[in-house]
């Protein structure tokens, strides 16, 4: 049995957090555990098997190091604390809201009910979600220009209740009105984070509008959300007491343990390697298609394509050939598309991870996703392969540092705040791994989700790819005051092509990729090339030729380099 470098460690067990099955460490045990909704991966169950006594190793030396195991999140003395604090993500969120509003991190559903709906039972089932779960019931205060959280009581909840003749008399339509409450701003010194609307439109038929914060919810959240609520209100329905397991600790008291945990001696070596990671790091100088605004203006549109099963399965491949994850292989497909658009060299992306690395923090509903900064330097000759693992080695190591939060990251870097653009990186990365949501199962009530067309962008543009049982789904949300449809619609074109020719040979440089699609070849192979025209003899001297290019055209560019003209 061989035994496992530190880096092939920390690989192995990424992987595994990757397909849902999660590793803990207690009186020198090792426990394997399978999150729910994600089925088990075999073969990674069997490699964690194969090298238990490397893992036992590295947990035993994390820990003399760390102290990861007593430093858990955990319930923690609240009579201690003047005030209850906020996270460290919470209160840049609070920061944002302060500064220029929140509407872009509002999280809205719709769905249309139909069958008998027990109002009071789905009143109750909601409610009991927000007595569960405090961050729902949670306000935030400020004292001398600090803020803290207050915790509401559950019972002053109440779901909205209007009918569709309501909503039509106050001169409303149906989708303007669910367009008006999930569109007007946030109060997070007052308002409930958690806001429920249901409409009837008909006898046995009704429209659910959820709307929640990002302060106190996300994308891991919403999954226990439709679990809790699915349980609740079946049991409300038929009259039986809800069972749901107790929760070890609470949103509060993981910010307190956070802000304990991540200080002094321990914050500073930690945030030291981003400090040297991220030193000079400089804008994604990507072409926008209109002028970029003073300040920036969260409006955004989306776009996505399907990409098949036989592309997804060889990117697999190809990742496991590499000793890579498929996260980093279409990570550094992303850093080379970007790299062919813009010429440069130095690229910083950003990246979301579920920020939940303790067990405890995994059926509790908050706001725990922390972001990486993964800087890529790359050149057109390098090769793909080169890349990928330059990349595989940022991201380890990044993961490695992921519990310090992004913000005190920007914080620590001083950079001088430029409104119109996010600081350290203006494009995003994610690859969609939180456990799969199905929609609630309300008995006999048949539920249906409804497209919300309303977007905003945070970032310029973020890519987000999402698994599939046979392919994979590419979705580009983008800046609408930057970027027109059709050159985002291009780009993941651009982007499916170039993914294509990766698995033909990895071995490519990245400046040789190919990237256009077939009809952009037969334009610029065929198309474009018109037949030469006929130039009388006396005119085909360089200067005559050029005199008459520029009498033909007087206003087109006679010469670009890149920036002059």
């Amino acid at each position: 049995m061989t035994t496992l470098s530190l880096i092939s460690i920390v690989k192995l067990l990424e992987r595994a957090n990757d397909a849902g099955i999660i590793v803990s460490f207690s009186n020198d045990e090792l426990a394997l555990s399978v999150r729910k909704g994600m089925h088990i991966n075999q073969q990674i169950l069997e490699e964690l098997r194969q090298h238990k006594p490397s893992l036992i190793q590295y947990f035993q030396q994390h820990k003399v190091k760390e102290n990861s195991i007593t430093d858990a999140p955990h319930k923690m003395d609240r009579d201690k604390q003047r005030r209850l604090p906020l996270s460290f993500a919470q209160e840049r969120l609070w920061f944002i809201d302060k500064l220029q509003g929140s509407i872009q991190y509002h999280m809205p559903w719709v769905f249309n009910l139909e069958g008998r709906l027990d109002r009071l039972a789905m009143e109750s089932a909601f409610r009991m979600v927000i007595v569960r779960h405090e961050v729902l019931r949670t306000v935030i205060l400020e004292d001398d220009g600090v803020g803290y959280q207050d915790i509401k009581p559950a019972d002053e909840w109440h779901m909205t209740y209007v009918t569709e003749d309501a909503i039509h008399q106050s001169g409303h339509s149906v989708s303007s009105y669910i367009t008006h409450i999930t569109s007007l701003p946030y109060d997070l010194s007052a308002d409930w984070m958690l806001k429920v609307t249901l409409i009837e439109r008909e006898t046995n038929l009704y429209t659910l509008c959820i709307l929640l914060h990002h302060i106190a919810f996300d994308g891991w959240s919403v999954s226990i959300l439709v679990r809790e609520l699915t349980a609740l209100y079946l049991s409300y329905a038929k009259g039986v007491k809800p069972v749901l397991p107790p929760l070890a600790l609470q949103y509060a008291d993981y910010a307190i343990w956070q802000r304990q945990y991540l200080s002094g001696n321990r914050l500073e070596k930690k945030i030291a390697y981003w400090l040297k990671q991220l030193k000079d790091v400089q804008p994604l100088a990507f072409p926008t298609d209109y002028p970029r605004p003073k300040e920036q203006i969260m409006s955004g549109r989306e776009a996505s394509l399907v990409c098949n099963d036989i592309l997804k399965n060889a990117l697999v491949t190809l990742s496991q050939e590499e000793g890579a994850t498929l996260y980093m292989t279409l990570l550094s497909a992303f850093n080379a598309l970007l790299y062919r658009y813009v010429s440069q060299n130095d690229i910083c992306i950003g990246s979301p991870v579920a920020g939940r690395q303790q067990q405890q923090l995994e059926s509790l509903i908050g706001f725990f996703v922390n972001t990486l900064a993964i800087r890529s330097h790359i050149t057109g000759e390098m090769p793909f392969s080169a890349l990928l693992q330059q990349v595989r080695q940022t991201t380890l190591e990044a993961y490695e540092h992921q519990d310090v939060p992004f913000e005190k990251i920007v914080e620590s870097l001083g950079i001088e705040r430029d409104m119109s653009r996010s600081a350290v990186f203006q494009v995003m990365f994610a690859l969609q791994n939180t456990p799969s949501v199905t929609e609630p199962d309300l008995g006999e009530i048949r539920l249906t989700g409804e497209n919300n067309d309303t977007a905003t962008s945070r970032f310029d543009i973020s890519l987000t790819i999402t698994l599939l049982d046979s392919g994979m789904q590419i979705r580009i949300v983008y800046n609408d005051r930057l970027y027109s449809e059709l050159r985002m619609e291009k780009l993941l074109g651009h982007y499916r092509n170039l993914l294509e020719s990766i698995v033909a040979d990895k071995h490519t440089t990245i400046g040789e990729l190919g990237m256009l699609g077939s009809d952009e070849l037969q334009q610029l192979l065929h198309d474009f090339r018109s037949p030469a025209p006929v130039i009388p003899a006396e005119e085909k001297t360089l200067p005559a030729l050029f005199r008459a290019a520029a009498a033909r055209t007087p206003a087109a560019t006679a010469l670009l380099l890149k920036i002059l003209r």
